[in-house]
């Protein structure tokens, strides 16, 4: 499909252009690519604010203004009526995102991967529900009652397993009752991918309240998942209802030549390709006000969090509460009084829309983005951690050597992404695109404290979302994309993960001057602009690892340690 022919909006002529828009909660951000001999190439840019909430209701108001922006930017003709007359894509977001209710039945098994196939289909998880969360049953349908969901995804239990906590659930959502976040008399689509002997109970329960829709166990048994039908019946509802029901979306459809994806199902693919086709593992984090995704490619599979209530404006308050004034205060310079860092923190709660206006204020931004970041990025690991561990006791009656450490312990790899194979590192969101090179460097250092030799980069403008609709329909023009347009390096991290405290780390050498100098445990050594480098790690080791790296950007020497953190 390299001339993305067939659209129902061009009559089928290949026109070489191709539009894409990514409709985000406050913001729609349009791209136009069109053909060359090379390839497909960024020819134009242009945001506006998005309108699928009131006044306007009708996403379609925000994408138009987006549109007349590019053809003035470009002097190209691309719509017909106000819509687009090329052939477009589009991402969304807007209104929250496919906001879901998730149940299962325990909270560290079928609760965590209902949550984790929530996730991977694009939604935003506003509540897991489980047996075990320590509500009482009128305070889980109050959370039901009061949270408005896209859709609700229900699991619970291994095939021909009991199934009275899987009904217990079902009957709760009966009581509740809950209403959608659009067109409160429609029902709200419901999947259910539990114990397939409770199929005729739930089914009996629920078919008059809601729009239900049965599919595979993500559970089958202890020892197996099967998640990809169920992610699969969320994408194909958020496309057949939550579309339909948003402003403005039903008509959008018939413009596009493809499905409309969820913003992050979309991160998740070009991340996804990108590991596969480098046969590496790469993380995205995108700060935002409110929230704060955390995205992880290895394997060509992609892996997907949201910390919520951690960001930079709406949520500062409550990174501060969570992490601590300490916490804060040490990724912050002498001078700054703790009374000043808790004043701003509050008045940026209450005023999120406001900018920094000094550089105190911009470094108190990056502090919480650090502190935020960290524990966001720590949740995103035990997430993995706990999806790489279930069938715990399936595996305690199969081990033979060793089982209690097995079972109740796994090393950083059996975090389901070994940390030191991390090669790519991606900052996203407004405190990134404002922080500069060096400070894009340090907030990204601090949050991930890479290990071995890692490239860290910005999207700037965020377009990952636009290459990653893109890799459905052109995976190898989204892959050189997303390298060459989308990403901008700001700096490589070497990083040796054991050190002694005050002992040789790490033998730095400059090849072109033949300089040598010797970094020790707990320094940290800025080359600004790079150089032509070899490494060698040594640390307490008997071997020596050796190697090299070419590049004028900032190379940021970090032999800290890993072990402490």
């Amino acid at each position: 499909m390299d001339d993305y022919s067939g659209s129902s909006v061009d009559g089928g002529r290949t026109t070489g252009l191709l539009l894409i828009t990514d409709v985000g909660s406050t913001t729609t951000k349009a791209l136009l690519l069109k053909r060359s001999d090379r390839g497909l190439e960024f020819t134009g840019m242009a945001d506006s604010p998005t309108t699928v909430e009131r006044p306007h209701e009708d996403v379609k108001v925000g994408i138009v203004d987006a549109l007349r922006k590019l053809e003035e930017i470009t002097g190209l003709n691309l719509s017909r009526g106000g819509m687009p007359s090329v052939p477009y894509l589009t991402t969304s977001s807007a209104g929250g995102g496919l906001q879901m209710l998730v149940f299962g039945l325990t909270s560290v098994e079928t609760g965590k991967i209902a949550e984790h196939t929530a996730c991977g289909a694009g939604g935003v998880v506003l509540r897991t529900i489980t047996i075990d969360d320590g509500l009482k049953a009128v305070e889980k349908m109050m959370y039901i009652q009061k949270l408005h969901p896209d859709m609700i995804l229900l699991a619970g239990g291994t095939d021909g397993g009991a199934i009275a906590g899987v009904v217990r659930l079902a009957e709760l959502l009966i009581l509740a009752d809950p209403e959608p976040k659009f067109r409160q008399n429609d029902k709200i689509p419901l999947v259910f991918c539990g114990n397939t002997e409770a199929r005729s109970f739930v089914t009996e329960a629920l078919r008059d309240g809601f729009d239900l829709h049965i599919v595979d166990n993500v559970r089958p048994s202890l020892d197996r998942l099967n998640i990809e039908p169920a992610r699969q019946a969320v994408h194909r509802l958020f496309m057949d209802n939550v579309m339909e029901r948003a402003p403005g979306y039903s008509e959008l459809k018939d413009f596009t030549i493809s499905d409309i994806l969820p913003t992050p199902a979309a991160v998740e693919s070009i991340l996804g390709s990108y590991s596969r086709s480098k046969g590496e593992t790469a993380v995205m984090i995108d700060i935002g006000g409110a929230t704060t995704d955390i995205f992880s490619g290895a394997g060509g599979d992609a892996t997907r969090t949201v910390a919520a209530n951690t960001g930079v404006s709406y949520s500062m308050s409550n990174v501060l509460a969570e992490a601590g004034l300490d916490e804060v205060m040490r990724h912050l310079p002498d001078g700054l009084s703790p009374g000043a860092v808790r004043d701003y923190i509050c008045n940026k709660t209450l005023n999120p829309t406001l900018l920094p206006t000094s550089e105190s204020e911009r470094l108190i931004e990056h502090a919480i983005a650090i502190a935020g970041g960290r524990s966001a990025w720590r949740d995103h690991l035990m997430t993995r951690a706990r999806m790489n561990k279930l069938g715990m006791l399936q595996r305690m009656k199969e081990d033979t050597t060793d089982r209690f450490t097995s079972t109740f312990f796994w090393k950083r790899e059996n975090y389901g992404v070994d940390l030191s194979s991390i090669s790519l590192i991606i900052g996203a969101g407004g405190v990134m695109s404002h922080a500069g090179r060096m400070g894009s460097l340090r907030i990204l250092t601090e949050i991930f404290l890479p290990e071995g030799i890692t490239l860290l980069a910005i999207d700037k403008h965020f377009r990952s979302p636009h290459l990653g609709i893109l890799s459905t329909i052109d995976e190898p023009e989204a892959l050189r994309l997303f390298e060459e347009e989308c990403l901008q390096p700001v700096g490589y991290v070497v990083a040796p993960s054991e050190v002694t405290s005050e002992k040789p780390a790490l033998e730095l050498r400059n090849l072109n001057s033949g300089v040598k100098s010797e970094v020790k445990g707990g320094d940290v050594l800025l080359l600004e602009s790079g150089g032509r480098l070899e490494f060698r790690f040594t640390g307490d080791r008997e071997d020596v690892e050796i190697h090299h790296l070419t590049t004028d950007l900032p190379v940021l020497i970090d032999c800290r340690g890993r072990d402490q953190e």
